[in-house]
């Protein structure tokens, strides 16, 4: 997908999503990706960074990685507690 700031008031989208945090680009992604749909990912603060603040379950984060490979999500973790 591509990211266009600020749109035209003439464009036309099938689907908005509020929030470009984790859950809101994914969904925007997935969506577009997937479902080619047009996708609008509506943020005030859209090119600020996200911080990395929270956790998962090992075996959870596994099978989400590997439901979703394009993310490629096993990289993103950089710390396990045992």
């Amino acid at each position: 997908y591509s990211l266009v700031s600020p749109v035209a008031s003439s464009s036309r989208f099938d689907v908005a999503v509020i929030g470009s945090g984790p859950a809101g680009s994914t969904a925007a992604s997935l969506l577009a990706k997937r479902e080619g749909l047009r996708v609008a990912l509506i943020d005030p603060k859209i090119d600020d960074e996200w911080p990395n603040n929270y956790g998962s379950w090992a075996d959870e984060w596994s099978a989400l990685a590997q439901r979703l490979p394009e993310f490629n999500l096993e990289e993103c973790t950089t710390r396990r507690w045992e």
